[in-house]
């Protein structure tokens, strides 16, 4: 059943007229503002500064000033190194209240609950609550939530009308689903308010409870030491200490298992969440049990958890978030998309829910909501483009007409977004420094960070305002930076704390990303000793550097070793299985890689795996029935039906193209480039999808043609490609970017009439930024986008081949060999940095260069028996210049001509039909505004299938 609460909450936004309207992030209160001073304060002068500030009615003022600060400073933790972050509260919060959460240096986190009040001098901290203090905590100040009803009457009203909304879920649009819900809510007596008390005649006439206070100051120095997370005899030696008040020994073991999850160590954190008691227990040990359940993969049972933390403890955005994590696990998609929806109707000023209602109102059809939904979240916090267009659904919001403008991707530099907010700024004091991305305020003070999503307005006039790739990057260089140390501890055995943890995360993914195999090695050398306890992500990047350096077996090994331990713990990674996966295929066992990927895909709730277990299910069936014909530089594996003779006409062909492209690409290895040819309708089955795939590299080539048999243009233009894409790899060391890649593939192809799009772009306003090329080509996921790029990708080719000549082609590949990025290479060969190549690179396709590119083309086609013949003869063929009639060339024989006009016959019968369904299609979409009927996309959809179903129409 969905949560009570969260209806409860939509309801108190309802009341307030948001939900008449468009949802839009909660401003700060003034409460919220007053309450990030104190944690300013607080990072500069400790618990004292919160002394100076208590309300004369708060139980911390009825302490002495040294009590009050110890019990303040236990529950807000050490500031050093500290991370603060405040949360948007729910929606039945009060006013004066503010919810922060905390991450320490060793990982472990907090929640405090701050309830403010406004008096003479400003706000006044008048209660102050953690998750270690049972509700209701004497210190909150706050009123005491009533007892639950019975269920009955009123009450049961609710329960059934929650019960049948739930029941609902999956098939109703959210936000009507959320408007019915409130709807319903709102007639039920009684069940508005779950703070009521009985008997009382509303809020304002509610006994306030002034309970002694649970006393955490004995519990400092196992909060230091468990916080700093360095010093593990400090830590042993603190939680040796039993307080005698059994309650703190609770509180004591809960902190433990919170730093045993977050080091790995689950059966740890299992037994000491045993040892808790249900009845009275604060609401961390719910958080725990969530979390706990979450890292087994039992999201039924963390679903269930989360419930209880929110409404035993502070109920905000950052926990409900961790909640939706836990509906998608156990497959509860509707429940996690109602809460979604909440999240954005009652105003969170997190960004990550107003992208996925964005996702989920796109999927839905309703466009234009989730473009208003898209353009809040890029206000409050704005993508880095290589995360835009990694999501099939993101890269289709960016094309949206209305989206697309705001992303700028006609420049060079990645977009700043400005927050038009009021100002209205808090003091900093001379060390600290505030940036803004987006409407997400940061402040740093010494090791103490503060962030403020949504804070724009207490930013001051001069706050730096950085694009998200800056962002990205500086987070990038920090894990940088600190890349001799981590390699150091890893080198001496030593376990990386979880901010560590974080660091070596990032900075394995960017050594990755410039494929600096060696140094990735170094820095996991030391969890690949601790394979049993090491972080999973880490060792599977090591397994990646294995893989790239040929030590495959090393790879499938440190694989098999994480996947059993997690098999062994009932938590299977589906990354870890995924990646095994792979590893196996690659050495041929597609049927255990096939079950891997089953498996992995049980794990989640969005299956990811379909797809490329019909790859590996193609391959291995080409395996099982191929026959192989090798050449000099290219060994063709093909299936038996397809006869060797086009195998061989093909190598032929391969033969010559390898020669042809040497100009623009240097030859290093003679290695033979592996080729495979696939049934037609099986391969577009495999790896069709969003973006049409007409052949591929990845290492092999592989490409539709088995029952093809032809070498028409358009044919040997596909295998110039892909073979292209191989030999780019050879000379790069597999190094050179997608650009580079597709723009080089595309301008080596035999082919007429390439048009210059760049002057339409540019007038249409549809111009993408040389640098924006590579996220969209890596993300590959919007047809539009991906199209234009590659268009643009082909013409900056031409362009620095136009400018600088075919040399800056082959020094280009030898500065990616080298391990430069795209800004170092083309500023070493160019001469230009990336905005200035941009700008070079526009002008000159809008005003200098042609309107058309043309290559030559070869008829390998009509020289259809001298390529049979001939094959072993390329000098012979070479003289014949490859045009028809040219000197020494054969002219096909008249029973040649008799097979073709033969076969021609056929093919026009199957196409006909193709071309009548076709015709009313095109002609919609010729019209410009129409759209063409289901009907008509329908009946091209059988006729096509059946033409192609047809081994007939593609024999020549």
């Amino acid at each position: 059943m969905l949560r009570a609460s969260l209806f409860l909450a939509a309801v108190a936004l309802a009341t307030a007229g948001n939900a008449t309207g468009a949802p839009s992030p909660r401003a700060i209160s003034p409460a919220e503002r007053a309450a990030v001073e104190l944690a300013l304060a607080y990072a500069e002068r400790g618990a004292a500064a919160w002394t100076e500030r208590l309300a004369d009615g708060s139980p911390l003022a009825g302490l002495s000033p040294a009590v009050a600060a110890a019990e303040i400073a236990v529950r807000c933790g050490p500031a050093d190194g500290a991370v603060w972050q405040l949360q948007t509260p729910g929606a039945a919060a009060v006013d004066g209240l503010a919810v922060f959460t905390i991450e320490f240096p060793s990982g472990i986190d907090e929640t405090l609950e701050l309830r403010l009040e406004s008096g003479a001098g400003g706000w006044h901290l008048a209660g102050l609550r953690s998750l270690a203090d049972s509700p209701p905590s004497g210190l909150s100040g706050a009123r005491a939530h009533a007892a639950p009803s019975p269920i009955g009457g009123p009450a049961a009203g609710a329960l059934l009308l929650l019960s049948l909304l739930a029941l609902v879920a999956l098939a109703t649009p959210r936000r009507a689903l959320v408007t019915a819900g409130l709807a319903l809510l709102l007639l039920v007596p009684g069940c508005g308010d779950r703070s009521a008390a009985p008997g009382g005649d509303g809020p304002g006439e509610e006994a306030e409870l002034q309970l002694p206070p649970l006393a955490l100051a004995e519990l400092g120095p196992l909060r230091q030491a468990l916080a700093a997370g360095r010093d593990r005899a400090a830590i042993e030696q603190e939680s040796a200490r039993r307080p005698s008040d059994p309650r703190l020994a609770r509180v004591a073991d809960l902190w433990r298992a919170q730093l045993a999850l977050v080091e790995g160590d689950l059966a740890t954190a299992g037994t000491l969440l045993a040892r808790i008691p249900k009845q009275g227990a604060p609401p961390l040990a719910a958080l725990l049990e969530a979390r706990h359940a979450l890292a087994r993969f039992d999201g039924r049972s963390a679903a269930a958890s989360y419930a209880r933390a929110a409404d035993e403890g502070p109920d905000h955005d950052g926990l409900m978030l961790e909640s939706i994590q836990a509906e998608r696990l156990s497959g509860e998609e509707g429940r996690a998309a109602v809460e979604v929806a909440l999240l954005v109707e009652r105003g969170t000023r997190l960004a990550e829910p107003w992208y996925d209602a964005a996702g989920e109102a796109l999927i839905a059809e309703r466009a234009e909501e989730g473009e208003r939904l898209f353009e809040t979240a890029w206000q409050l916090a704005p993508l880095p483009r290589e995360e835009l267009f990694d999501d099939p659904v993101t890269a289709a919001l960016v094309a949206r007409p209305n989206v697309f403008p705001l992303l700028d991707l006609g420049s060079a530099e990645e977009p700043r977004v400005e927050p038009l907010d009021e100002r209205s700024p808090v003091a900093l004091s001379a060390g600290a420094r505030a940036r803004l991305c987006g409407r997400e305020l940061e402040i740093e003070h010494g090791s103490f960070g503060l962030r403020v999503p949504g804070g724009a307005a207490l930013a001051g006039p001069l706050t730096e305002v950085e694009g998200p790739a800056r962002r990205r990057e500086r987070r990038r260089a920090e894990a940088m930076a600190a890349l001799p140390r981590l390699i150091s501890a890893s080198a001496a055995g030593e376990a990386w704390a979880p901010r560590q943890l974080r660091l070596a995360e990032t900075a394995a993914r960017s050594l990755a990303r410039e494929r600096r195999w060696a140094e990735l090695l170094e820095l996991t050398a030391g969890p690949a000793r601790r394979v049993e306890s090491a972080a999973a992500n880490v060792l599977r990047y090591r397994a990646l550097a294995l893989s790239q350096l040929d030590r495959d077996a090393e790879a499938r090994d440190l694989l098999v070793r994480v996947a059993k331990r997690e098999l062994a713990a009932s938590r299977p990674s589906p990354g870890t299985l995924y990646d095994l996966a792979e590893v196996l295929a690659a050495e041929g066992d597609y049927e255990t890689a096939i079950r891997l990927i089953r498996k992995a895909d049980s794990r989640l709730p969005y299956p990811a795996g379909e797809r490329r277990m019909r790859q590996f299910e193609m391959r291995r069936d080409l395996e099982a029935a191929s026959r192989t014909h090798r050449s000099r530089h290219f060994e063709i594996r093909y299936p038996r039906d397809t006869g060797e003779r086009y195998a061989r006409q093909i190598a032929t062909v391969l033969e010559h193209e390898r020669a042809r492209l040497a100009r623009w690409i240097p030859k290093r290895s003679g290695d033979r480039v592996a080729v495979d040819l696939f049934p037609l309708q099986q391969f577009f089955a495999s790896y069709g999808g969003g973006v049409s795939v007409v052949g591929l590299f990845d290492g092999r080539v592989r490409v539709p043609f088995a029952e093809l048999r032809s070498l028409h243009p358009n044919l040997v233009a596909i295998l110039s490609h892909e073979l292209a894409h191989a030999l780019i790899a050879d000379a790069t060391e597999e190094r050179a970017p997608k650009w580079f890649h597709e723009g080089l593939a595309q301008h080596v192809e035999m082919g007429t009439g390439r048009v210059n799009p760049l002057p339409d772009l540019e007038i249409q306003k549809h111009a993408i930024a040389f640098p924006a090329l590579e996220p969209i080509l890596a993300g590959f996921a919007e047809a539009q986008l991906v199209d234009l790029a590659y268009a643009e990708a082909a013409w900056a080719v031409y362009f620095i081949e136009a400018r600088w000549g075919v040399g800056a082609l082959h020094r280009l590949q030898r500065e990616f060999a080298a391990g430069r990025d795209t800004e170092a290479a083309i500023r070493a060969v160019c001469g230009l940095s990336l905005p200035e190549f941009d700008r070079a690179f526009w002008r000159w396709g809008t005003r200098e260069a042609p309107s058309a590119r043309s290559v030559e083309v070869r008829r390998y086609d009509h020289e259809y028996d001298t390529l049979y013949e001939r094959a072993e003869e390329p000098a012979t063929l070479a003289s014949a210049g490859g045009r028809p009639g040219a000197a020494g060339a054969l002219v096909p024989s008249d029973p040649a001509r008799a097979r073709f006009a033969e076969w021609h016959r056929v093919y026009a019968a199957l196409a006909a039909p193709v071309k009548t369904a076709y015709k009313p299609v095109l002609d919609a979409y010729r019209g410009g505004t129409s759209r063409p009927f289901a009907a008509d996309c329908q009946r091209l959809a059988e006729e096509s299938r059946r033409m192609l179903a047809d081994g007939r129409a593609f024999t020549s």
